[in-house]
């Protein structure tokens, strides 16, 4: 089965949410057919024991909270964006 969307992310992100110690960075990706989508990330940045910082996709329960609303955050400027791109083609 052939994958119709393009293998190549974005390499910067068009928004990025921050709180303490994580980011949800949104990034736009364009299909073969031409129409955009988009993709998040979550990271959590900490000092490791060498003391340099560090990135990690992992987070502890603790954290949860303050994902989910960065998540939602995210997905609601995202979801924005794709009615934003639907609202010519309905009118």
């Amino acid at each position: 089965m052939a994958d119709t969307s393009s293998n190549k992310p974005s390499t910067e992100p068009i928004k990025v949410f921050r709180a303490t110690g994580m980011s949800v960075a949104v990034f736009a990706n364009t299909a073969d057919d031409g129409r955009t989508f988009y993709k998040l990330t979550a990271q959590r940045i900490y000092r490791g024991g060498d003391n340099k910082f560090r990135t990690s996709n992992s987070f502890s329960v603790g954290e949860l909270p303050q994902l989910i609303l960065l998540l939602h955050r995210a997905w609601a400027f995202a979801s924005d964006l794709e009615e934003d791109a639907k609202a010519p083609a309905e009118k």
